[in-house]
């Protein structure tokens, strides 16, 4: 239910966010900057971190069924579970920080 919620409010996010550079192109057609406009930067931040997040939740909810339903589960397989539970929060903060302009 939480994945779906946030598929959901990620592509209304990128969806207002592809609205709004369409409204305000015509602003922004006689400026020619080598660097991609905010939305387009929105967006990619919003892809990157909703792509990340439903791939590291599919493979941890793959490893935590097998460790439900395998008789003889490896210390490898809790180990790796731990692994890829706590890979989204340590990596996000990363995305946002490469993502932002105004840190160097």
């Amino acid at each position: 239910m939480s994945l779906v919620l946030m598929a959901w409010a990620s592509g209304s996010m990128v969806f207002l966010l592809h609205r709004h550079k369409q409204r305000v192109q015509h602003i922004h057609s006689h400026v020619h900057s080598p660097r991609p406009s905010h939305e387009v930067r929105a967006t990619r931040t919003i892809l990157i971190l909703t792509s990340s997040f439903v791939s590291f939740y599919s493979v941890y909810t793959v490893l935590t069924m097998w460790m439900t339903l395998a008789a003889n589960r490896g210390q490898w397989v809790v180990s790796s579970s731990v692994l890829v539970a706590s890979c989204f929060p340590a990596l996000s903060p990363f995305v946002l920080l490469i993502n932002d302009t105004r840190v160097s």
